[in-house]
């Protein structure tokens, strides 16, 4: 393997960097950019890079606790060393993830970008840089590749996505793990070893520690060919979408579409146009074989039937000759489970048992930071005699009669666990917080919030 140049390697990334932002987000005046940094060389590299290229005002560096290794602790204190020696904000977020509940992987990374998104709504930042490179689009096209994905999930990482309002921004996916390591030594950056990245029980380390190694053996150059193949796809993908919006404009008829004019499309067209439908309505597309069945279904019942084809998200229905989405209205309330968590300021608690999570962030309103902090809280099914009040001053009620007295609908109420202190509700599902606390104007407060997940599961699978 030919030896690398360290100072040619570092000034070839930062006119990478500098170029990536100069084509997509120079015309944003004193944007600020939440990055995520784990303390691990990719991460603090990219840290120490948008600190030279960019005002390191800007930036605000988020380290993500997750509370599986005890070494955490110490990888947040490097983090915040490493932002302090570059003038850089640092943030410490604390997540809960249900290790019982399985897939961790899948609960880590989705706690970690709900995470990043409430610091930048928090600091009102535009954008969120991660630090996925050449090595991580190989791994993450393999990935989809054994899942059987399409050209979607194929495509892999893309330089700029937006996620829930936010740009995630990627400015090292042509830069190499050999190529960052170079310039970590280059600028004498000391970075963690976290080691959970050895356990190949976890796919994408599986990957990465013996598929790729062996690819590269037999097929010199492979990860390079293989992110290649990521760039000519997400080209396919921006065609494919491009062709999809132009045909819903041709089929659309009010909120719906016309069945007429998506049969007149071929099938990978009709695909691609209702998978632009349902990213317009803010819905993660169906499978592409649930998307098969669907217009087979649309497009051969007799002129006289109703049609109602069952999604995830809700049914696609026909009816005189025009297609409608409605989503469902009504959660799954079949879940017994009881949870429980010592609370010590962690921002985001998953619940995959109840298909969502609760979220904590500081507020004007709220519950009373103190009542919150070291105590046991109890998520669980209504159960029939808990209290609730709309304000310190007023009476205590049933939760019954405080959803009758607000007309909160059935699914509303059942949608997600009550949440309590002991026997004291902090939080109802289509009320929010209890109001029985008296505060003062300069009390720390907590907001709750609900945030439900698609039952079939996180919807991240290109964002990694």
């Amino acid at each position: 393997m030919p030896t690398l140049n360290h100072a040619a390697v570092l000034a070839r990334l930062d006119e990478a960097v500098a170029s990536s932002w100069a084509r997509r987000l120079s015309s944003l005046r004193d944007v600020r950019v939440v990055v995520g940094c784990s303390g691990g060389c990719d991460s603090s590299v990219l840290l120490d890079v948008l600190a030279r290229v960019l005002d390191p005002e800007r930036l605000i560096a988020v380290y993500i606790h997750h509370g599986l290794s005890p070494n955490a602790d110490a990888w947040g204190a490097v983090v915040e060393r490493l932002a302090r020696e570059r003038h850089v904000a640092f943030r410490l977020v604390r997540v809960a993830l249900d290790t019982a509940a399985g897939n961790v992987e899948a609960q880590a990374r989705e706690a970690r970008y709900s995470a990043l998104c409430r610091v930048a709504d928090d600091e009102r930042a535009a954008v969120i840089a991660l630090a996925h490179h050449r090595d991580d689009q190989a791994e993450t096209v393999l990935l989809q590749l054994v899942r059987g994905a399409g050209v979607a999930g194929l495509a892999a990482m893309p330089e700029w996505r937006t996620y829930q309002k936010i740009v995630l921004w990627r400015p090292l996916l042509e830069v190499s793990r050999r190529e960052l390591e170079c310039v970590a030594e280059q600028r004498g950056i000391k970075w963690i070893h976290d080691e959970s990245n050895r356990d190949e029980r976890y796919r994408r380390n599986a990957m990465r520690l013996s598929v790729l190694p062996m690819l590269e053996r037999t097929w010199p150059g492979a990860t390079n060919a293989i992110a290649r193949t990521a760039r000519h796809l997400q080209e396919s993908l921006a065609l494919e979408r491009e062709i999809g919006r132009d045909d819903l404009a041709t089929a659309r008829v009010g909120q719906g579409i016309a069945v007429e004019r998506l049969a007149r499309l071929s099938s990978p067209r009709r695909v691609a146009l209702l998978r632009e439908w349902f990213r317009e309505m803010n819905l993660e597309a169906p499978s592409h074989a649930r998307l098969i069945e669907a217009q087979r279904q649309l497009l051969t019942s007799a002129p006289d039937r109703r049609v109602c084809v069952d999604l995830a998200q809700g049914r696609l229905r026909l009816s005189r000759g025009i297609v409608i989405f409605e989503r469902h209205k009504l959660t799954d309330s079949t879940c017994t489970t009881i949870e429980t968590l010592q609370w010590h300021g962690q921002s985001q608690w998953m619940l995959p048992s109840w298909n969502g999570a609760f979220e904590f962030s500081r507020g004007v309103e709220g519950i009373p930071e103190s009542v919150l902090q070291n105590a046991t809280l109890i998520a669980r099914p209504r159960m029939g005699k808990e209290r609730f009040q709309f304000g310190p001053d007023r009476p205590s009620r049933s939760l019954k009669h405080c959803y009758q007295q607000n007309n909160v609908p059935l699914w509303e109420r059942e949608g997600a666990p009550v949440l309590l202190i002991n026997d004291h509700v902090l939080w109802a599902p289509g009320l929010g917080e209890n109001r029985a606390w008296k505060f003062d104007a300069s009390t720390p407060k907590i907001q709750i919030r609900w945030r439900a997940m698609p039952k079939d599961g996180p919807s991240l699978h290109n964002v990694i």
